[in-house]
């Protein structure tokens, strides 16, 4: 579809498709113009936030930065001192 076309479907001009376009290319679009465009598409927008570790390995290290943190502080508290 080109960008006069796409800018019909959302009712906006061609130049502010070629904004939207360089907004995603700078990470600085909005979810609203994406929503707009995905509509103009017939399409859903998803908007999506997945763990870069499998999830058991994150609650393992969690788990683990937890414990750690507890047992330094017990190990403080049973140092003998002078």
């Amino acid at each position: 579809m080109s960008k006069t076309q796409l800018a019909n479907r959302i009712g906006v001009t061609p130049p502010s498709v070629s904004e939207s376009e360089s907004n995603e290319v700078r990470e600085a679009i909005t979810l609203s113009s994406l929503s707009k465009m995905a509509d103009a598409l017939e399409c859903d927008l998803q908007y999506v936030l997945l763990p870069r570790k499998p999830l058991e390995k994150l609650i393992a290290e969690q788990a683990l930065k937890k414990a750690s943190t507890k047992l330094g502080r017990v190990n403080q508290s049973q140092t003998l001192g002078p």
